[in-house]
């Protein structure tokens, strides 16, 4: 800070500033202002265009405006700088004695005004002030900018972490079924991954729904061991013990951090056994009430269970025609029309998969 100085522009570490004067005399006098102090980087246009092509060109601290300029006017100046975003945050003083230009300057988002003449100490506090918010703004934005990175990476290993932990949790579970060696948890995932895919949904989604998909019969490990254990169809009585899985595997997943895979994994596990004709339960929901990765879970499960070996069926194991003829006849009745015909028109592609992780089972 210079003797007799009460602005501390040594706070700063560097200021660009743009003066923008037509007027020769004018602008040499504004530049004479700030070029004893080090660390103010002066750029000068001597005409609207100019000044318009560097506020375009450099990432500016300030600028001071005059209205009248040949070429282009200032007011126009400061009306197309703020119409685009990057622009919005730079202070700009205009240089104006006019009433009218003030209020348009203020009106097009000029941040404050100089009047002429200039009066030396008023000059340099009306830039001042400026900068200071427009450092400030910049720190502050700065810190935020870190805390969402760190927030983000923090949030990232938590889902990583919820991811690994409810797959060891769902083969866990997995283990407790009656078809034990079928790797129930493993298929259903790799086909939901495939067909979220195929359904256009983004990398990140296929990955949550992979891991979300391994739960949506978690609940069954709360029901009592006869109904859990039982090999066959079940009565009337056993099934609606059954459909009580539903309600614990909600519960399961309340209280857990509200990351993207829990969202995604709340209605697979309380909307899987929904219809699309609203014939499913434990809500009767129907149509597109029902969530698109519920939607396509049950088509994944109804292919494993299909595809999957079964003693109670009068044809233990299904050909693959049979499969397919199956899944078509409840097009509209149990599945999303448009999901399943994306899902048939790729079925030999999920064959393909369902005998490789055959394959890999036997192995």
């Amino acid at each position: 800070m210079e003797k007799g100085e009460i602005l501390n522009w040594n706070e700063f570490d560097n200021i660009k500033i743009l003066i923008a004067e037509d007027d020769i005399f004018n602008r040499e006098f504004l530049v004479s202002m700030f070029i004893e102090y080090e660390n103010f980087e002066i750029l000068e246009a001597q005409d609207g265009q100019e000044a318009y092509e560097k506020i375009l060109k450099y990432p500016l601290d300030v600028i001071l405006l005059d209205v009248h300029m040949p070429k282009k006017n200032g007011l126009e100046i400061v009306k197309d700088m703020r119409k685009m975003e990057k622009f919005t945050s730079v202070p700009v003083i205009v240089i104006t004695s006019d009433k009218h230009d003030k209020t348009k300057a203020l009106e097009y988002g000029a941040n404050d005004f100089l009047p002429k003449p200039y009066d030396t100490m008023e000059l340099k506090v009306r830039v001042y002030n400026q900068v200071k918010l427009r450092k400030y703004s910049q720190k502050l934005e700065e810190q935020v900018a870190i805390k969402t990175q760190q927030l983000r990476a923090k949030m990232s290993k938590i889902e990583e972490t919820q991811r690994k932990l409810l797959l060891r949790i769902a083969l866990f579970s997995e283990k407790q079924m009656t078809d034990k060696s079928s790797h129930k948890v493993e298929k259903i995932a790799i086909y939901t991954k495939y067909l979220s895919q195929m359904c256009g949904l983004s990398a990140d989604k296929q990955e949550d729904i992979y891991y979300s998909s391994a739960l949506h019969n978690i609940g069954f490990f709360a029901l009592p061991n006869e109904i859990r254990t039982k090999k066959g169809q079940y009565n009337a009585r056993e099934r609606a013990e059954m459909q009580k899985h539903i309600g614990y595997g909600s519960k399961f997943l309340s209280g857990l951090e509200e990351t993207d895979l829990v969202r995604i994994a709340k209605p697979i596990i309380s909307q899987y056994s929904e219809n699309w004709d609203g014939s499913g339960y434990p809500k009767g929901l129907k149509g597109d009430e029902i969530s698109i990765y519920a939607r396509i879970v049950t088509v994944c499960v109804h292919f494993n269970a299909l595809t999957t070996p079964r003693d109670y069926r009068e044809k233990k194991v299904l050909s693959d025609k049979e499969v397919y003829s199956s899944m078509k006849s409840e097009s509209g009745i149990t599945f999303d029309p448009i999901l399943l015909n994306v899902f048939l028109k790729n079925f030999k592609k999920f064959i393909q998969i369902k005998d490789k992780l055959i394959k890999k089972v036997s192995n």
